[in-house]
Formats: C-alpha cells, structure tokens, sequence
C-alpha cells in the first residue's frame, strides 16, 4: 500500500515509511514536498469569492485524490490497474455521523 499526504505545509508529515507528501494549497516549492492547489486561494479572493469550509474541504478531497492518482504509478500493480492508497487529507470541518447512527465511524482517512 502506497500512503500518500496532502497537508499544509505547517502540519506534520503523517508516520509510515515513504509516505508521498503533497503540501495543499502551497505555492512555495519545499524540497521532498510536492504542491496541489496553489492557484486556488489566489483565485478566489481576485475573484472575491469567499467558499465555506464545506466547500474547502471538498476541494481539498478532490485535490488530494487527482493527486494520488498521478503519483502513485500502475506499473508496481500485479494487475496493472490497480493499486491501493492510504490517503491522508487536511480538512476544516467537523464531520458527524447522520442522525440515528450511535458509537463511532469513521468517514475520512
């Protein structure tokens, strides 16, 4: 399983070995870091466009995924095809579980 990591560049890179690291919404290269987004929040405040954390994170998820699909290669698959990611996202919102669910679930990893 390949891990890959799409933070800011303020948070920590998450423990694992060899863990692909995306620094999210960076415009300023740092070395061993790949960057996803820097365009985005200069964009939207020309544009004075102000979205809301629901609406971040959710560019953030979209983000995140383009990026482990390009960096994690098919050829390693013994099929070819597929591959298996453990993806970590920085995100904003709280998520909570829909009315009527009870104990813990997980929604994001």
């Amino acid at each position: 399983m390949t891990q890959v990591a799409c933070l800011p560049a303020s948070l920590p890179t998450p423990a694992g070995r060899n863990v692909l690291r995306f620094d999210l919404y960076g415009r300023v290269p740092i070395s061993g870091l790949g960057r996803v987004g820097g365009p985005v929040p200069p964009l939207l405040k020309r544009l004075r466009l102000a979205p809301t954390e629901r609406a971040w994170d959710f560019t953030s998820i979209a983000l995140s995924v383009v990026a482990a699909d390009e960096a994690v290669t098919r050829s390693d698959s013994p099929d070819g095809w597929t591959r298996e990611i453990e993806l970590t996202i920085a995100v904003a919102a709280l998520l909570l579980p829909p009315k009527g669910l009870t104990g813990p679930r997980r929604f994001a990893r």
